[in-house]
């Protein structure tokens, strides 16, 4: 996956091939979750200016293929 990271509000994430159909879902720093929905796109924009500054993990699955990176919103 690529991503700009840190970032101040917005992560614009490409995802790999594998990952069409793919769901997502943000976790907080201590396992809380925050988003959870499906795409069919290979990229992502999350918006995250509604939560505060600090380290979110994002989860990818499609399938088999699961994927999980860390972001920092500054």
């Amino acid at each position: 996956m690529q991503y700009k990271n840190p970032s101040n509000n917005s992560f614009n994430i490409k995802l790999p091939n594998e990952f069409k159909n793919a769901i997502y879902t943000l976790f907080d720093m201590f396992g809380c979750q925050l988003i959870f929905d499906e795409t069919i796109k290979l990229s992502l924009n999350l918006d995250l200016s509604d939560f505060t500054n600090g380290v979110y993990f994002l989860n990818v699955e499609d399938g088999m293929i699961r994927a999980t990176v860390r972001l920092i919103k500054k």
